[in-house]
């Protein structure tokens, strides 16, 4: 498949009623992953009746392109297959599914234009907020860094980004870009995620503008409630899917 940006990538698509049309759940994977880390989650949509999508972000599998941005390019990659899908099943419901860094690019998504027009609910599970404060996790966990002011290391970033990508920090911002998320939205909350603050998802999920959205709590590790907690997860996000 082919983004607007010219990016190319896989698809790999899973139904237990071969062409049979119904709802499509697009799902994305966190960081380090790739659509194959998916299958706990596809196996939920598809217990449920659902098609599914899945692919590898980019950075990451067999997508070609080696740029990871937090949602910020990756938000092309999932309008492409948004279209797809809607070729499909014309139809039938779309819902786009992110998990951590992948929760990030949905937020990113639910928050243009193409998603209020084709898209029918987001789901961020354990999400992304920042992409600034992600690195600063990482840069403050560095060896030797300690002497080299963090604003100075942002500044420097933000050049260099705007330079070669066109893109800083400032428009990665993921809580700040719900401001413009229209959408139905569901964000879980893992509230013993030490990787994306709980408190921070919560900020998070307030600044989503739809009116229709819902916070959900479920006592697990980041990422982990759809393994841990398979029935409360699966309940939470079928009901709020039925409710639409």
């Amino acid at each position: 498949m082919e983004a607007e940006d010219g990016n190319t990538f896989p698809v790999t698509s899973f139904s237990t009623d071969g062409d049979k049309a119904k709802d499509t759940a697009i799902l994305i994977h966190g960081a380090g992953g790739d659509n194959i880390f998916l299958s706990p989650l596809a196996e939920i949509y598809l217990e449920n009746g659902w098609n599914v999508l899945t692919f590898d972000m980019r950075g990451h599998g067999d997508n070609e392109d080696p740029l990871v941005t937090f949602g910020y390019l990756e938000r092309m990659d999932v309008r492409a297959i948004v279209d797809y899908a809607e070729k499909i099943n014309s139809d039938k419901q779309i819902v786009v599914h992110g998990q951590s860094m992948g929760g990030a690019t949905a937020g990113m998504y639910a928050a243009t234009e193409h998603a209020a027009k084709h898209v029918d609910a987001v789901i961020m599970d354990s999400p992304v907020y920042s992409m600034e404060e992600m690195f600063a996790g990482v840069w403050q966990g560095m060896e030797d860094t300690e002497d080299i002011p963090f604003p100075y290391v942002v500044a420097c970033g933000n050049f260099y980004m705007k330079l070669n990508y066109g893109f800083t920090f400032k428009d990665v911002e993921i809580t700040e870009q719900q401001k413009y998320n229209e959408i139905k939205t569901l964000v879980i909350k893992s509230e013993q995620d030490d990787v994306c603050l709980p408190e921070k998802v919560t900020s998070l999920y307030e600044n989503v503008a739809a009116e229709d959205k819902e916070l959900v709590s479920i006592n697990a590790e980041h990422i982990k409630g759809m393994l841990d907690q398979k029935e409360e997860y699966t309940a939470a996000v079928m009901q709020f899917l039925q409710n639409n």
